[in-house]
């Protein structure tokens, strides 16, 4: 493996996604994981949907890639991603199969107490 070099002025050292602070000097599968729902199978398979190069670090990765990663993590049915693999299954108020993520996750759980 040779070794290659990004230009300083490309690389980013924190990202924003999803109202989360993620560090750019982390693998992408690994840096996803620090958005809350997260976890490390479903950034796995969000980013074999999005053909991301997953030894990348996440700070490489350009606006255009990391807009489609979002897009995948907040509509995942619509990338065929299985209804089992999602954490909020067929939801007691409105039947519905979705992912949760960041503040979602939050407010499903203050309503779901409520």
């Amino acid at each position: 493996m040779s070794l290659v070099v990004t230009p300083k002025d490309q690389f980013q050292d924190m990202i924003r996604v999803l109202n989360t602070n993620v560090e750019g000097n982390v693998n992408i599968m690994y840096a996803l994981t620090s958005i809350k729902g997260v976890g490390r199978r479903y950034a796995n398979i969000v980013c074999k949907k999005a053909d991301i190069d997953m030894t990348k670090r996440a700070g490489e990765f350009s606006a255009e890639e990391l807009e489609r990663i979002v897009e995948i993590i907040q509509n995942p049915l619509q990338y065929k991603i299985p209804q089992w693999f999602l954490n909020r299954q067929k939801d007691h108020t409105t039947g519905k199969y979705s992912q949760l993520v960041a503040n979602g996750v939050d407010n499903s759980l203050r309503e779901d107490i409520e």
